[in-house]
C-alpha cells in the first residue's frame, strides 16, 4: 500500500483529475440512488401491489363516491374496493388542515398506524381521526380524545390518533372522517367532482385484460349519461399500485414524474461515465510507471490473481476515498438537482441523501462496482506480461501500439451530443422568449376571480376605470383560451376523439385590447360574432358539423362569421401537430354571463397599476389583499404568465448548462490526462525524428492531429444519435419552436474540436520543443 501511495504522490497530475472527475460524479450519483430507492419503497410498500389498482378517468385518477361499490357489484374477480374523498379542505377557520373521508377497506390499501384508537373510529357517529402532529397542536388547549373540532360538514369529535398512512403514495391529511358522510351529500357523481379515488383489489387469478374491459364498461354506464366524452371507453384505464406515484395521472399524491426521473437517471450516468473513462484510461495508461514494480512481485513468488487483488484492492481504496469527498460535494449537487425538480413540479419530493439499510446497501454497491470496474482492466492488462517481457519492453511497446483509443473517442461522442442539445434549447428559449402573440398583450393584466356573485365583475370594471393608471378594461369567459392562458378542448365525434381546438369568448372591449392582427373584417361597423384562425377555418371546412356543436354545446349566441385573425398561441407550448383551430368568440359583456374575467390595459407602471386592482378588487369584493403580487384565483399580467409556463424549460435550461461545463471540464481533464501520459511517452520518438530533420511545428501538428483525427471520428459518429435525441425533442410541449437545421451539428463539431485542442496543444507544443541531445541522453 505505501508504494501505491507513493506511486500516486509521483503523479499528482493524474491523481489530481481521478479524484475530482470521480468524486463529482459520485456527489450526483449518491443523491439519485437515494431518491429512486425512496420511490421503489414507496411504490412497492404493500405486499398485494400486483393485485391493486387505481381508477383513472381522461389522465386523472378522478373517480365518485358511489363509483367504487358499483364496480364491486358487477365486477366478480374485486376483493376489496374503497374511495376515499381527498384533499377536502372540511376545518372551520383553519385552511391550513386537511380532511380525508374514508371507510375501513382504506387501511387494507394504505395501511396506518395508531397511536390511539384503531380504525373502528369510522363506525361512531361524527367522529374523527386527527393526525399525531394535529395533536401536538390541539394539546396545547388540553386533552385531545373527546375534543369537538367544527368542521363544514358539521361538528366533529376526536375518537382517534394515528401516526402515518399512505406508504408515501397519498398527501398526508390532518383528519379522517367517515366517506359516509360525503355519500349522503347531493353531489354530482361525475369524475373529479368531488377528489375522489377509487382502488379495489383483485383475486390472484383474475385475467386482467377481463377485468380492465369490464371497468370500462361500468365506467361508460356508470358516467356516460353525463356527456360525450364520459361514453368514450378509451378514456379509462386502470393503474396498478407501484405505478400510481410515477403515472402522469396521478393528482392525489406525491408525483414522481418517469420521464424526469429518466432525465435525472441520464444525466447522471453521463456524469459518472466520463470519470469512470478517465480513471480507467489513465490508470491503464499508467500500468507502463508500475511495470517494474509488479515484476519485482512476480519474481518474488507473486501469482497473476495476486497482482490482480492488488489493483482492485487498490481501486477500492481509491474510491471509498472519493465516496467520502462525493458525500461532502452533495452538499452542493442536492440543491442544484431539487431546484430543477421544484421549477419542472414534476416530483412532489426533494431528493437528499439518507441512510437507511436499503441506501447503505446500494452506497456500498456503488462502491463495489465502480472499484472493481477501475481495478480490473489496468490489473489484468498489467497481470499478462512476465517479468522478462516488462525487462523487454514489450509492456511499453503494447501500451503505445495498442492502448484503446475507445475511451477518448467516446468522450468526444457524449460532449458533442450535450453540446447540440444545449445549443437547442438555448436557441429555443430564445424564440419562446420573443413568441410573436399576433396581438398586444404588453401592460396587459388577468384579473381570475373565480366563481363569484353576478354583476361583480362588470361593478369592479367600472371601479377600477375610475383610475388613472387603468386605460381600460374587458370582459372575457370562463374558457380562458387568451393567449398562454388555457389548454386544448377534445372534440367527440361520435364517441371518438377527433382533434382538440381552442376558443375565447370575450367582449367588445377585451377584443379592442388584445388588438388582434386582423387579416380581414367582413363589417366594418361589426366586430361581434365568431373570428377565425386558418387552423380554424380549415377545422370547419373538414368538420362543418363542428360549429354548429360547438355553439350548441358552448351556449354561444353571436357565432356569426365576423371577420378572420393572425394565428395567435391560444395554447401557447404547442405540440408536435402545430397550433390548435382557435376560435374567438366576440359578444355584448351582458351576454358573457358565466364566470366573467377581467382583462385590464395598464399604465406601464405595474406597481402602481398592481396596487390599484388590489385595492379595488379588495374593496368590491371584501376581501382584504395581503399580497399584490397573488390574490384572487389568479392575478398576473400575461407576460408574467408566460414566463412561468417557460419556468420548466428555463430550469431544464439551467441544469443542462451546468452538465455541459461539468462533462466539458470532466472530458477537458482527460485529455489533458492523457496529452500529458503521450507527450511524455513520445518525447523519445519525437527527439529522433527531429534528428532526421522534422521541426517542432510539423511534431506539434503531427500529434494535435491524432486527437483532432479522433474527436472527427466521435463526432461523426455522434450525428445519428444527435439527430434521434432531437427528434424525440420535437415530441415535447416546447417543440413549437425547435430548430434542427445543419448550424446545430457544424456548431457542436467546431466546439468539441475547439476543446480537444485547449485540452492537449499546450503539453503536445512542450513535447515538441524537447532538445533531441537531452532526451536521447537520458536513454
Amino acid at each position: 500500500m505505501k508504494s501505491y501511495l507513493r506511486f500516486l504522490g509521483r503523479n499528482k497530475l493524474y491523481t489530481a483529475i481521478e479524484v475530482v472527475g470521480l468524486s463529482i460524479a459520485i456527489a450526483f450519483a449518491i443523491p439519485m440512488l437515494c431518491y429512486n430507492n425512496s420511490v421503489r419503497l414507496t411504490s412497492k410498500g404493500h405486499e398485494n401491489y400486483e393485485n391493486i389498482y387505481s381508477v383513472c378517468y381522461n389522465e386523472m385518477q378522478g373517480s365518485s363516491t358511489k363509483f367504487g361499490d358499483f364496480l364491486k357489484e358487477r365486477i366478480p374477480e374485486i376483493e376489496k374496493v374503497t374511495t376515499p374523498v381527498l384533499q377536502k379542505q372540511e376545518i372551520l377557520d383553519d385552511d391550513s388542515r386537511k380532511t380525508d373521508f374514508v371507510d375501513k377497506d382504506f387501511f387494507y390499501f394504505f395501511p396506518c398506524k395508531f397511536i390511539e384508537g384503531d380504525e373502528n373510529f369510522l363506525d361512531i357517529s361524527g367522529a374523527v381521526a386527527v393526525s399525531a402532529d394535529y395533536a401536538k397542536v390541539l394539546a396545547s388547549d388540553g386533552p385531545v380524545l373527546g375534543r369537538q373540532i367544527n368542521g363544514i360538514c358539521g361538528v366533529y369529535n376526536v375518537a382517534a390518533i394515528f401516526d402515518d398512512y399512505g406508504s408515501g403514495i397519498l398527501h398526508k391529511a390532518d383528519m379522517l372522517a367517515s366517506n359516509e358522510i360525503m355519500k349522503n351529500f347531493a353531489y354530482s357523481e361525475a369524475p373529479l367532482q368531488q377528489q375522489a379515488m377509487t382502488l379495489f383489489s383483485v383475486r390472484d387469478d383474475s385475467e386482467m385484460n377481463s377485468v380492465e374491459d369490464k371497468f370500462r364498461k361500468c365506467a361508460v354506464e356508470y358516467w356516460g349519461p353525463r356527456g360525450e366524452s364520459y361514453r368514450n371507453e378509451t378514456w379509462y384505464r386502470l393503474v396498478r399500485y407501484d405505478d400510481i406515484t410515477t403515472d402522469r395521472s396521478n393528482i392525489f399524491g406525491l408525483p414522481h414524474n418517469a420521464a424526469l426521473r429518466w432525465i435525472l437517471g441520464v444525466i447522471c450516468f453521463l456524469l459518472f461515465i466520463i470519470p469512470l473513462i478517465n480513471y480507467i484510461n489513465l490508470s491503464v495508461a499508467l500500468t507502463t510507471k508500475r511495470a517494474r514494480e509488479m515484476a519485482m512481485r512476480r519474481l518474488n513468488g507473486a501469482d497473476r490473481s495476486g497482482v490482480i487483488m492488488k489493483y482492485c484492492a487498490e481501486s477500492l481504496i481509491f474510491t471509498t476515498f472519493c465516496f467520502l469527498f462525493g458525500l461532502l460535494l452533495t452538499k452542493i449537487t442536492v440543491p442544484a438537482l431539487n431546484s430543477f425538480i421544484q421549477a419542472t413540479n414534476g416530483a412532489g419530493t426533494a431528493l437528499a441523501v439518507s441512510w437507511t439499510f436499503s441506501d447503505m446497501m446500494l452506497f456500498i454497491a456503488l462502491i463495489l462496482v465502480t472499484s472493481l470496474i477501475c481495478g480490473i482492466i489496468p490489473a489484468v492488462l498489467v497481470s499478462r506480461f512476465t517479468p522478462l517481457d516488462v525487462t523487454k519492453g514489450d509492456l511499453r511497446y503494447y501500451s503505445k501500439k495498442r492502448l484503446s483509443k475507445v475511451f477518448i473517442c467516446f468522450q468526444s461522442f457524449i460532449s458533442v451530443i450535450v453540446i447540440s442539445l444545449s445549443l437547442v434549447m438555448e436557441v429555443n428559449y430564445g424564440k419562446l422568449v420573443n413568441i410573436d402573440y399576433h396581438c398586444n398583450v404588453d401592460d396587459v393584466f388577468y384579473l381570475n376571480a373565480g366563481i363569484i356573485a353576478p354583476g361583480k365583475p362588470e361593478e369592479l370594471r367600472e371601479e377600477l376605470m375610475k383610475h388613472p393608471e387603468i386605460i381600460s378594461s374587458g370582459m372575457i369567459g370562463h374558457h380562458r383560451g387568451l393567449p398562454v392562458i388555457g389548454s386544448a378542448r377534445p372534440y367527440m365525434k361520435d364517441q371518438m376523439l377527433s382533434f382538440f381546438y381552442t376558443h375565447l369568448l370575450c367582449d367588445e372591449n377585451a377584443f379592442d385590447i388584445l388588438e388582434f392582427e386582423v387579416k380581414e373584417q367582413f363589417d366594418k361597423d361589426r366586430i361581434t360574432g365568431l373570428w377565425l384562425t386558418s387552423e380554424a377555418e380549415i377545422t370547419i371546412a373538414e368538420n362543418p358539423e363542428f360549429l354548429q356543436w360547438l355553439t350548441d354545446k358552448e351556449y354561444i349566441r353571436h357565432s356569426d362569421p365576423a371577420g378572420r385573425i393572425e394565428t395567435y398561441p391560444a395554447q401557447f407550448l404547442e405540440s408536435s401537430n402545430g397550433p390548435a383551430a382557435s376560435f374567438l368568440f366576440v359578444s355584448p359583456v351582458s351576454e358573457i354571463d358565466f364566470d366573467q374575467h377581467l382583462l385590464i390595459k395598464t399604465i406601464p407602471d405595474h406597481n402602481a397599476a398592481r396596487k390599484v386592482i388590489a385595492e379595488v378588487y379588495s374593496k368590491v369584493y371584501q376581501k382584504p389583499v395581503t399580497d399584490i403580487m397573488n390574490f384572487a384565483s389568479e392575478s398576473k399580467y400575461i407576460r408574467e404568465i408566460h414566463n412561468e409556463q417557460l419556468a420548466p424549460l428555463y430550469s431544464t435550461i439551467k441544469l443542462m448548462r451546468l452538465v455541459l461545463i461539468l462533462i466539458i471540464a470532466l472530458t477537458m481533464m482527460g485529455m489533458t490526462g492523457m496529452s500529458v501520459y503521450y507527450a511524455s511517452e513520445r518525447r523519445h520518438e519525437i527527439s529522433i525524428r527531429k534528428v532526421f530533420g522534422a521541426t517542432t511545428d510539423s511534431e506539434t501538428f503531427r500529434n494535435v492531429l491524432t486527437y483532432i483525427r479522433m474527436t472527427l471520428i466521435s463526432d461523426i459518429l455522434a450525428i445519428p444519435a444527435i439527430y434521434i435525441l432531437l427528434d424525440l425533442m420535437k415530441q415535447t410541449p416546447y417543440a413549437n419552436t425547435l430548430n434542427t437545421s445543419w448550424w446545430v451539428y457544424i456548431a457542436a463539431i467546431s466546439a468539441s474540436i475547439v476543446i480537444a485542442l485547449a485540452s492537449v496543444l499546450w503539453q503536445t507544443l512542450r513535447a515538441a520543443r524537447t532538445n533531441p541531445a537531452e532526451t536521447l541522453k537520458k536513454e
